[in-house]
Protein backbone atom coordinates (compact mmCIF):
# COMPACT_ATOMS: atom_id res chain seq x y z
CA UNK A 1 0.00 0.00 0.00
CA UNK A 2 1.18 3.36 -1.12
CA UNK A 3 2.40 6.08 2.03
CA UNK A 4 0.32 8.72 2.76
CA UNK A 5 1.56 11.96 1.60
CA UNK A 6 2.43 14.40 4.10
CA UNK A 7 3.61 18.42 3.91
CA UNK A 8 5.32 19.63 6.09
CA UNK A 9 5.43 23.76 6.39
CA UNK A 10 8.36 24.71 8.52
CA UNK A 11 10.95 27.33 7.44
CA UNK A 12 13.52 26.43 10.55
CA UNK A 13 15.83 23.61 8.38
CA UNK A 14 16.82 22.09 11.16
CA UNK A 15 13.43 21.16 12.70
CA UNK A 16 12.56 20.27 8.92
CA UNK A 17 14.79 17.85 8.22
CA UNK A 18 14.34 16.14 11.60
CA UNK A 19 10.85 15.83 10.68
CA UNK A 20 11.38 14.49 7.17
CA UNK A 21 13.84 12.32 8.32
CA UNK A 22 11.74 10.73 10.85
CA UNK A 23 8.55 10.56 8.70
CA UNK A 24 10.44 9.01 5.93
CA UNK A 25 10.41 5.54 7.70
CA UNK A 26 6.76 5.25 7.26
CA UNK A 27 5.11 8.29 5.22
CA UNK A 28 5.82 10.30 2.16
CA UNK A 29 6.65 13.33 3.33
CA UNK A 30 7.09 16.87 1.04
CA UNK A 31 8.59 20.02 2.94
CA UNK A 32 7.70 24.03 1.67
CA UNK A 33 9.41 26.66 3.23
CA UNK A 34 6.90 28.66 3.95
CA UNK A 35 2.91 29.12 3.21
CA UNK A 36 3.09 30.74 -0.07
CA UNK A 37 5.01 27.72 -1.22
CA UNK A 38 2.81 25.58 0.24
CA UNK A 39 0.01 26.69 -1.31
CA UNK A 40 1.24 25.61 -4.98
CA UNK A 41 2.31 22.35 -3.35
CA UNK A 42 -1.30 21.72 -1.96
CA UNK A 43 -3.42 18.47 -3.75
CA UNK A 44 -5.49 15.49 -3.15
CA UNK A 45 -3.00 13.52 -2.57
CA UNK A 46 -1.62 15.10 0.58
CA UNK A 47 -3.09 13.55 3.33
CA UNK A 48 -1.98 15.50 6.42
CA UNK A 49 -0.32 18.91 7.00
CA UNK A 50 2.17 19.82 9.76
CA UNK A 51 2.06 23.87 9.59
CA UNK A 52 4.87 25.91 11.50
CA UNK A 53 2.72 28.89 12.98
CA UNK A 54 6.23 31.31 13.13
CA UNK A 55 6.65 32.21 9.31
CA UNK A 56 7.23 35.55 6.98
CA UNK A 57 5.04 35.88 4.26
CA UNK A 58 1.51 34.63 4.10
CA UNK A 59 0.14 33.97 8.08
CA UNK A 60 -0.04 30.62 8.59
CA UNK A 61 -3.90 30.75 9.83
CA UNK A 62 -4.54 32.33 6.44
CA UNK A 63 -2.81 29.57 4.83
CA UNK A 64 -5.23 27.20 7.09
CA UNK A 65 -8.50 28.82 5.89
CA UNK A 66 -7.10 28.69 2.24
CA UNK A 67 -6.18 24.83 2.65
CA UNK A 68 -9.69 23.59 4.57
CA UNK A 69 -11.68 25.62 1.46
CA UNK A 70 -9.84 23.78 -1.06
CA UNK A 71 -9.85 20.57 1.33
CA UNK A 72 -11.95 20.35 3.79
CA UNK A 73 -11.26 17.02 4.86
CA UNK A 74 -7.43 17.38 5.65
CA UNK A 75 -6.18 17.22 8.60
CA UNK A 76 -3.85 20.12 9.91
CA UNK A 77 -1.34 19.96 13.03
CA UNK A 78 0.05 23.43 13.92
CA UNK A 79 3.16 23.68 15.61
CA UNK A 80 4.61 25.84 17.51
CA UNK A 81 7.24 26.97 20.62
CA UNK A 82 4.75 29.40 22.14
CA UNK A 83 0.34 29.69 21.56
CA UNK A 84 -1.29 32.80 22.29
CA UNK A 85 -4.69 32.46 23.30
CA UNK A 86 -5.25 34.87 19.86
CA UNK A 87 -3.23 33.04 17.56
CA UNK A 88 -5.19 30.07 19.09
CA UNK A 89 -8.29 31.21 18.58
CA UNK A 90 -7.76 32.64 14.75
CA UNK A 91 -5.89 28.98 14.31
CA UNK A 92 -8.91 27.49 15.78
CA UNK A 93 -11.46 29.51 13.53
CA UNK A 94 -9.06 28.70 10.46
CA UNK A 95 -9.47 24.80 10.97
CA UNK A 96 -6.66 23.43 12.38
CA UNK A 97 -7.15 19.95 13.91
CA UNK A 98 -4.44 19.93 16.13
CA UNK A 99 -1.47 20.60 17.49
CA UNK A 100 1.97 20.39 19.00
CA UNK A 101 4.37 22.10 21.23
CA UNK A 102 8.25 22.53 20.33
CA UNK A 103 10.38 21.19 20.94
CA UNK A 104 8.74 17.59 20.81
CA UNK A 105 9.45 14.11 21.05
CA UNK A 106 8.95 12.24 17.79
CA UNK A 107 7.11 9.29 19.63
CA UNK A 108 4.18 12.29 20.42
CA UNK A 109 4.44 13.57 16.40
CA UNK A 110 3.96 9.95 15.83
CA UNK A 111 0.99 9.48 17.69
CA UNK A 112 -0.74 12.56 16.94
CA UNK A 113 -0.21 11.98 12.86
CA UNK A 114 -1.53 8.12 13.12
CA UNK A 115 -4.56 9.30 15.30
CA UNK A 116 -5.55 11.18 12.38
CA UNK A 117 -4.61 8.73 9.68
CA UNK A 118 -5.93 5.80 11.49
CA UNK A 119 -9.38 7.07 11.84
CA UNK A 120 -8.94 7.04 15.26
CA UNK A 121 -9.04 10.66 15.84
CA UNK A 122 -12.25 10.58 14.21
CA UNK A 123 -14.24 7.79 16.07
CA UNK A 124 -13.03 10.06 19.57
CA UNK A 125 -14.39 13.03 17.59
CA UNK A 126 -17.74 11.26 16.89
CA UNK A 127 -17.85 9.72 20.31
CA UNK A 128 -17.56 13.46 21.93
CA UNK A 129 -20.54 15.07 19.33
CA UNK A 130 -22.54 12.43 21.61
CA UNK A 131 -21.92 15.03 24.50
CA UNK A 132 -23.14 17.82 25.93
CA UNK A 133 -20.51 20.33 27.76
CA UNK A 134 -20.87 23.23 30.11
CA UNK A 135 -17.83 25.81 30.65
CA UNK A 136 -17.98 27.77 34.01
CA UNK A 137 -15.05 30.34 33.56
CA UNK A 138 -15.68 34.03 34.79
CA UNK A 139 -12.63 34.59 32.30
CA UNK A 140 -14.55 35.94 29.05
CA UNK A 141 -11.35 35.40 26.84
CA UNK A 142 -10.45 32.07 28.08
CA UNK A 143 -14.21 30.74 28.46
CA UNK A 144 -14.12 31.55 24.33
CA UNK A 145 -11.01 29.97 23.73
CA UNK A 146 -12.57 26.53 25.30
CA UNK A 147 -16.05 27.25 23.44
CA UNK A 148 -14.63 28.08 19.83
CA UNK A 149 -12.26 24.87 20.14
CA UNK A 150 -14.52 22.40 21.22
CA UNK A 151 -18.04 23.72 19.74
CA UNK A 152 -17.01 22.15 16.44
CA UNK A 153 -17.05 18.82 18.15
CA UNK A 154 -19.63 18.96 20.15
CA UNK A 155 -22.41 21.07 19.12
CA UNK A 156 -24.50 20.60 22.86
CA UNK A 157 -22.41 23.38 24.43
CA UNK A 158 -22.86 26.62 26.54
CA UNK A 159 -20.37 28.83 28.93
CA UNK A 160 -21.77 30.86 31.76
CA UNK A 161 -19.65 32.53 34.64
CA UNK A 162 -20.74 30.76 37.23
CA UNK A 163 -21.02 27.52 39.22
CA UNK A 164 -24.45 28.10 40.35
CA UNK A 165 -25.44 28.26 36.60
CA UNK A 166 -23.93 24.57 35.56
CA UNK A 167 -27.29 22.51 36.15
CA UNK A 168 -30.00 25.03 34.86
CA UNK A 169 -28.90 24.33 30.93
CA UNK A 170 -31.54 25.71 28.47
CA UNK A 171 -31.94 22.66 27.01
CA UNK A 172 -32.69 20.99 30.10
CA UNK A 173 -29.95 18.24 29.79
CA UNK A 174 -27.60 17.53 32.15
CA UNK A 175 -23.73 18.18 30.70
CA UNK A 176 -22.17 14.90 30.69
CA UNK A 177 -18.60 17.33 30.48
CA UNK A 178 -18.09 20.27 33.29
CA UNK A 179 -14.83 22.60 32.84
CA UNK A 180 -14.65 25.29 35.47
CA UNK A 181 -12.26 26.90 37.71
CA UNK A 182 -10.38 24.65 40.56
CA UNK A 183 -10.63 27.09 43.25
CA UNK A 184 -14.48 28.04 42.22
CA UNK A 185 -15.04 23.97 42.27
CA UNK A 186 -13.61 23.34 46.16
CA UNK A 187 -15.65 26.51 46.67
CA UNK A 188 -19.25 25.86 45.56
CA UNK A 189 -19.74 22.18 44.93
CA UNK A 190 -21.19 21.47 48.04
CA UNK A 191 -23.47 24.56 48.02
CA UNK A 192 -24.59 24.58 44.31
CA UNK A 193 -27.83 22.92 44.04
CA UNK A 194 -27.22 19.77 42.20
CA UNK A 195 -23.64 19.53 42.34
CA UNK A 196 -23.80 15.89 44.52
CA UNK A 197 -25.79 14.87 41.84
CA UNK A 198 -23.93 16.02 39.44
CA UNK A 199 -20.61 14.80 40.65
CA UNK A 200 -21.80 11.11 41.38
CA UNK A 201 -23.73 10.52 38.26
CA UNK A 202 -20.81 9.82 35.72
CA UNK A 203 -20.29 13.89 35.02
CA UNK A 204 -16.64 13.81 33.58
CA UNK A 205 -14.79 17.15 35.53
CA UNK A 206 -12.08 19.18 34.22
CA UNK A 207 -10.34 22.06 36.48
CA UNK A 208 -8.46 24.62 35.13
CA UNK A 209 -5.86 25.74 37.64
CA UNK A 210 -3.01 28.19 37.68
CA UNK A 211 -0.97 25.59 39.84
CA UNK A 212 -0.18 22.87 41.16
CA UNK A 213 -1.53 22.65 44.82
CA UNK A 214 -0.57 19.07 47.03
CA UNK A 215 -3.71 19.74 49.47
CA UNK A 216 -6.31 19.25 46.74
CA UNK A 217 -8.95 16.68 48.73
CA UNK A 218 -10.61 16.32 45.39
CA UNK A 219 -10.33 12.85 43.61
CA UNK A 220 -10.98 11.76 40.29
CA UNK A 221 -11.25 14.70 38.15
CA UNK A 222 -8.87 16.05 35.82
CA UNK A 223 -6.74 18.82 36.23
CA UNK A 224 -5.49 21.31 33.17
CA UNK A 225 -2.43 23.89 34.26
CA UNK A 226 -2.78 27.21 32.46
CA UNK A 227 -2.29 28.95 30.14
CA UNK A 228 -4.47 25.54 28.59
CA UNK A 229 -3.87 24.20 25.36
CA UNK A 230 -7.37 23.51 24.00
CA UNK A 231 -5.95 20.83 21.66
CA UNK A 232 -4.84 18.54 24.02
CA UNK A 233 -7.96 19.24 26.59
CA UNK A 234 -10.35 18.11 23.58
CA UNK A 235 -7.82 15.11 23.00
CA UNK A 236 -7.69 13.84 27.46
CA UNK A 237 -11.67 14.48 27.16
CA UNK A 238 -12.00 12.47 23.66
CA UNK A 239 -9.83 9.60 25.16
CA UNK A 240 -11.51 9.84 28.84
CA UNK A 241 -14.71 9.28 26.78
CA UNK A 242 -13.41 6.50 24.90
CA UNK A 243 -12.08 4.63 27.93
CA UNK A 244 -15.00 5.04 30.42
CA UNK A 245 -17.43 3.71 27.66
CA UNK A 246 -15.24 0.79 27.13
CA UNK A 247 -15.26 0.14 30.97
CA UNK A 248 -18.73 0.51 31.35
CA UNK A 249 -19.21 -1.88 28.51
CA UNK A 250 -16.48 -4.69 30.02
Amino acid sequence: MASEKILVIEDDPDVAYTCLRFLRKRYEPSHAPDCNAALSALGPAVKLIMLDLKMPGLKPAEFAKCAKQSFPAIPIIAMSGYLSSGLTLDIIKAGVYDFIHKPFELSDLEYIISCHLNGSATKETLNLSKRSITIVCPDKEEATLLYESLKRYCPDIESVPLYKDAFKRPSGRRADILIIERLDYEKNRLMAPGAQESTAGGVLTILLSDRVTADSKITGELVFIRPVNPFELRRVIAKTLTAMQAKITD
